[in-house]
């Protein structure tokens, strides 16, 4: 059984995939090619869910890692290069597609969770964002970071409703 330090994060793991979700649920078909961001990547929704597909699994594997003493982010990580490269090299995934490997790492990540303590949440290492963060911060990155881009998914749907 895990900890209440550890529920309290897949709570929010598991709440944010929930609307996450929602969302997604609510996407009309004539959606998932309109550009979402027209900043840096000129992403358009489905290759945001692509991102949060790659990141999704990304950041699990860089949080795992971090959890057995392994730094897998160099000090020279381009963070935005990596998601502009990850997302041009899987166009053809399809919004299914994206939606399931969402649910595999999700889970994966989630049993992982429940087989570790609390000591874990504390180690360090290097986050993609180039700082210094403990496993428990960056399963909280990995929430916040999902919160975020759900948020802009939820404004594009009721612009477009």
């Amino acid at each position: 059984m895990a900890s209440e330090r550890i529920e309290t994060i897949i709570d929010r793991l598991q709440t944010s995939r929930e609307r996450l979700n929602a969302v997604l649920d609510r996407v009309p078909e004539s959606l998932w090619e309109q550009e979402i961001y027209n900043d840096r990547d000129k992403w358009t929704l489905r290759q945001l869910l692509i991102h949060l597909m790659v990141v999704d699994q990304g950041q699990a594997n860089v949080t795992r890692g971090v959890a057995e003493g392994k730094n897998l982010i160099p000090e020279d990580y381009d963070l935005n290069r990596y998601n502009s490269t990850s997302v041009g090299k899987r166009q053809a995934v399809t919004v299914e597609e994206a939606r399931a490997s969402l649910a595999q790492s999700r889970a994966s990540l989630i049993t992982w969770l429940n087989q570790i303590d609390d000591s874990v949440l504390d180690k360090e290492g290097r986050h993609a964002i180039l700082q210094t963060m403990s496993v428990d911060q960056m399963l909280n990155v990995i929430a916040g970071h999902e919160e975020g881009h759900t948020m802009d998914i939820e404004a594009m749907v009721a612009q477009n409703a």
